[in-house]
């Protein structure tokens, strides 16, 4: 018999130890009793799970499976989230992972409690190792092994609980991060099409990022309704959301005449959000409409909106996701005032809308190397908030005035930040090293598309450089590195009509350099100018009123939009 280091059940805390020979005695009682459901305590759950034929592809006589297929079946209640992972014709021995580190928290796993797991012909023995986040389960090359385990969920709707899975204010809400245990990769990249069941009461409505595919009553229980949904890749697995409640009001748009039917959009908004949910659909439905035409449809779009009370003045918030995102917008209310006050929609949640819708191509669909991420974060974030600024200002929805303000607060916090300079990076804190990228990105964008327009007197832009990334590494799921963010440049320069030299000395003289950037020069060759009024606590950007200004180009004034702007002669 196979020695197990470490078993945990559910009756006893994750760190017990057993003794030897107990070990061995325990191991002959469980797998020798007819009842048995696995290696846990009193309070095991009921296994093995029903995975029910009519709804989506899960499994049944007429379902299409192949070897190494997996399924998760999701049982939704207040306080506690259950989880069931199947998978068909698994190796001897089948490896998990507990939740890891993601958003800056490393925490998720303390809220998973292992119940079990099973063969067909009965449970079978498994071990956990806390520490290093793995489940080893005997799975015997059997027709397939489940494990099951159980997620208590936080009652915190502020935003220091904001990414663990919760059920607060009638709400149960869930990032795939968080609370998805996964195969070993050797088993899950080799996946495709996973199936995932979500069992909620009947009264409850539910969104989800996976591709929604049937829903209906639950054969087995009449109050639960099975809303059946399926993830293209394993990457599509995790990279999700999942909220539902009883009064959550959704909503969804129908494609527009003539584009596909698979471009629909629909949003979830708390009740407390008390926004004009007609015009920020609208919003919503403009801005994926620049995104799709330019860079292509990715499929539909779920997007969640909630109102976050926030006592210290903290900003909205938000968070992309492969086919959607989260809003959160805030709702200031200090202490014993009323926080029931509606939240408007702001040119701030206008930006922040458009910054994590954008984040679905890049982000979500164009990735960078995990070896590269760090390095790149300026195109990932800064980058993102630039095309969201030129998006807006391209729909109306931003003047040249907001979009000026916009830049000229990045290149202030940018200056500001110790961060930013190599005399002075080494002892500046972890807020200032994690905000750098986002600024610098920004003025990396914006030198970026001066370069492109200029040289292409207005045919090519940084619209174009992305869509050669999307093109060549989105399409085929190649991650990015930062060799191939220079290369598109290069060739997207070589056809504004830049030397390959030109285009590469650029590069190394903006990007790849250790030295501070120069907000002020960069606003120059754009055709701005800085100014700096001792009367202000933030300098000012102004338009140069001179001929062929690049800026006319990277920001077209709108039709209608009156010239209010001041010019700098």
């Amino acid at each position: 018999m196979r020695k197990f280091p470490k078993i945990e059940s559910p009756s006893r805390a994750s760190g017990a130890a057993l003794r030897a020979g107990a070990l061995v005695c325990l191991l002959l009682i469980v797998c020798a009793s007819a009842s048995c459901r696995g290696l846990r305590g009193a309070d095991s759950l009921d296994a093995p799970a029903r995975f029910e034929p009519m709804v989506g592809q899960a499994p049944g006589p007429s379902a299409t499976t192949s070897t190494g297929t997996l399924w998760y079946q999701l049982e939704v209640a207040p306080h506690q989230l259950t989880v069931h992972i199947r998978l068909l014709k698994p190796p001897h021995h089948t490896t998990f992972f507990l939740p890891a580190q993601w958003a800056g928290h490393a925490d998720y796993a303390r809220a998973i409690e292992i119940h079990g797991a099973q063969l067909p012909s009965g449970p079978t023995a498994y071990t956990i190792d806390r520490a290093s986040g793995r489940i080893e389960v005997e799975s015997k090359q059997a027709k397939w092994v489940q494990l099951d385990y159980s997620v208590a969920l936080s009652t915190r709707a502020d935003r220091f609980g904001r990414f663990h899975p919760r059920y607060a204010d009638r709400t149960f809400f869930a990032y795939g991060p968080a609370f998805l245990i996964l195969p070993s990769a050797q088993i899950i990249d080799t996946i495709r099409d996973i199936p995932v069941e979500i069992r909620a009461p009947a009264d409850w409505k539910i969104l989800s990022t996976w591709n929604a595919r049937k829903s209906g009553p639950s054969k087995t229980s009449p109050d639960t309704t099975v809303h059946g949904y399926l993830a293209e890749t394993p990457a599509a697995l995790r990279d999700a959301f999942v909220v539902a409640g009883d009064d959550l009001i959704i909503e969804r748009q129908e494609p527009a005449e003539g584009a596909p039917n698979h471009s629909a959009v629909t949003l979830a908004f708390d009740p407390e959000t008390g926004i004009d949910r007609a015009s920020f659909g609208r919003s919503v439905g403009q801005i994926l409409g620049v995104y799709r035409q330019r860079f292509g449809d990715l499929g539909p779009v779920s997007a969640y909106m909630r109102q976050l009370i926030s006592e210290d003045g903290q900003d909205h918030l938000g968070v992309g996701r492969h086919a959607g995102f989260v809003i959160e917008m805030r709702d200031s209310a200090p202490a014993g005032g009323d926080s029931s006050a509606p939240a408007e929609i702001d040119p701030q949640i206008s930006l922040l809308l458009a910054h994590e819708a954008f984040h679905m191509w890049n982000g979500h669909s164009l990735t960078p190397a995990p070896e590269s991420e760090l390095g790149t974060r300026w195109f990932k974030e800064g980058f993102t908030h630039y095309m969201a600024l030129k998006t807006l200002a391209e729909l109306g929805h931003f003047s040249r005035e907001e979009v000026l303000a916009e830049l000229a607060t990045s290149a202030d916090h940018y200056l500001r930040n110790p961060a930013a300079r190599p005399a002075s990076r080494a002892s500046s804190s972890p807020v200032d090293r994690a905000r750098l990228p986002y600024d610098r990105g920004v003025l990396l964008a914006l030198a970026i598309d001066t370069y492109l327009t200029d040289h292409s007197q207005g045919r090519l832009s940084v619209h174009d450089w992305f869509r050669a990334l999307m093109d060549n590494l989105a399409r085929r799921h190649q991650p990015y590195r930062a060799g191939h963010l220079r290369a598109a440049f290069i060739s997207t320069a070589e056809q504004a009509g830049a030397s390959a030299g030109e285009a590469g000395e650029f590069w190394r003289a903006h990007v790849e350099t250790s030295r501070p950037l120069h907000p002020e020069t960069l606003f120059k060759r754009a055709g701005l100018h800085w100014l700096n009024s001792p009367q202000q606590n933030q300098r000012r950007l102004l338009r140069l009123n001179v001929p062929n200004s690049p800026f006319e180009r990277l920001f077209p004034a709108a039709p209608t939009a009156p010239p209010t702007e001041p010019h700098v002669h």
